[in-house]
């Protein structure tokens, strides 16, 4: 009976386990239960059921208590992305941005100049002037042309924290026909703007030039971008503002027309590049020195462009002789005497009054100062001899000593224009006659033979 008792308390607790469910967890109610081990009687006295009994305020009533719901455990890239996207609330901005642009064709121009005149040399008198023809040629070039847009990109930051790594290009785009716009190679370029405050803008220039395509449309875009722009945090993102443009019909120039102005006269002029390959003729007197002697008198042209105001230019010189008053018994060339006719344009050498500027040279039909200037086409033999012969002549009236070979070549010279004309044909023993009469002529004009040249 005493082993019996020994086991029932630990008996009825089994059952009550037993009368669980087991999807349900069972919590003991009976507070009073420490121990479930067996139960000793705490004397040698008989126990009786009575003693056994459990405290009537003790229930052991078992409480059932509803098992919690385990939430499914998502991978732990999906609580990074739900992380990110409450940050895109927090920290990211937006960006709204305008463009504009304006193509250009320029154009830039260079110049040359050429100055040219009369050879010389001159001879005057002292205090005379002679008059020196000049031409002065000016020339336009092309030297750069360009096409292209350039304009202004503007950004402004919407939202309420700072932009990060801002970078701005300008693309230009073409088409043609009804072709989708491509970009155009190298016709890219950044933009200077800096990183924007919250709320700020910031402006940039663009400058591209391309070569064209005929007959194209044309637009340029902006790239916009930063890796902090709402919706795409960490990648870069951005407005991509467009303008179309067009290349103008006509070039703008740069140095398109230069001024033109002499050392001695001033201003020739302004000449244009539409206006081609420009030539200037004029005339200046030179001379006037007082004392005798040979001078080199230069003469010089120049070019300003009315844009850069840079310039260039080009000189011509010229050799004036100017015998002294004591020199007698000397000789002239043909391009003094030809100066210094009644016609001028230097001062009047009297020794024309013997002959007559305007007397008929022999059967020429032309006068003496005529036949003076009259240039000897295709290397004709009678204004060859004619221009030696005049020149001796005069030289002789004014007091040149003659050598025997001169007046021989004199003789020949009268002898022969008594009976050509300028127009005749001539043997070629004649023509030969004639050339070698006035080389020696020539010699003498020029003081190879004879008294010599008047001395300066």
């Amino acid at each position: 009976m005493k082993k019996m008792f020994r086991v029932l308390p630990a008996l009825m607790l089994v059952i009550v386990f037993a009368l669980a469910p087991l999807s349900n967890t069972v919590v003991m109610a009976a507070a009073g239960i420490s121990d479930l081990g067996v139960i000793e009687p705490t004397s040698d006295e008989p126990v009786s059921p009575v003693d056994l009994a459990l405290p009537p305020q003790q229930d052991l009533t078992p409480v059932i208590v509803a098992e919690e719901p385990v939430e499914n455990v998502q991978p732990a890239v999906e609580e990074k992305v739900s992380e990110i996207a409450v940050l895109q609330g927090q920290v990211g901005t937006t960006l709204s941005a305008t463009i504009n642009g304006m193509g250009y064709w320029k154009q830039v121009y260079d110049w040359s100049i050429l100055k040219t005149g009369d050879s010389g040399p001159f001879v005057v008198k002292p205090g005379e002037f002679v008059d020196v023809n000049y031409q002065v040629v000016v020339t336009p070039m092309v030297t750069h042309e360009s096409f292209g847009v350039s304009g202004k990109i503007c950004v402004t930051n919407g939202g309420e924290v700072g932009t990060e790594n801002l970078s701005v290009t300008a693309q230009v785009q073409s088409k043609s026909g009804g072709g989708q716009f491509q970009d155009v190679a190298g016709g890219v370029a950044p933009v200077a703007i800096s990183e924007l405050a919250a709320g700020a803008n910031g402006c940039g220039n663009y400058n591209i030039s391309f070569t064209p395509v005929i007959g194209a449309e044309y637009r340029v875009v902006a790239n916009i971008s930063i890796t902090n722009h709402s919706g795409n945090l960490g990648e870069a993102f951005g407005p991509s503002p467009k303008t179309d443009f067009s290349l103008p019909a006509a070039p703008t120039v740069l140095d398109g027309c230069v001024t033109v102005s002499d050392s001695q006269t001033g201003v020739l002029g302004t000449v244009c590049a539409g206006d081609l390959v420009k030539t200037f003729s004029y005339t200046i007197q030179v001379g006037g020195y007082a004392e005798c002697g040979t001078y080199q008198f230069t003469n010089t042209a120049s070019y300003l462009k009315v844009n850069t105001q840079k310039g260039g230019s080009s000189s011509w010189t010229v050799e004036i002789q100017v015998p002294c008053e004591d020199d007698k018994g000397c000789t002239l060339t043909p391009g003094y005497w030809k100066t210094h006719s009644s016609y001028g344009p230097a001062p009047y050498d009297d020794n024309w009054a013997q002959v007559g500027e305007d007397t008929v040279f022999f059967l020429s039909s032309q006068s003496w100062y005529n036949v003076l200037w009259t240039t000897p086409a295709g290397g004709n033999a009678y204004y060859i001899l004619a221009h030696a012969y005049i020149a001796a002549h005069l030289n002789q009236l004014n007091g040149a000593a003659v050598p025997v070979e001169v007046s021989t070549a004199l003789t020949f010279a009268v002898n022969f224009f008594t009976t050509y004309e300028p127009g005749s044909t001539l043997t070629r023993s004649v023509r030969n006659s004639a050339i070698s009469n006035a080389e020696i002529l020539d010699n003498y004009n020029n003081g190879l033979i004879g008294p010599g040249h008047c001395s300066f």
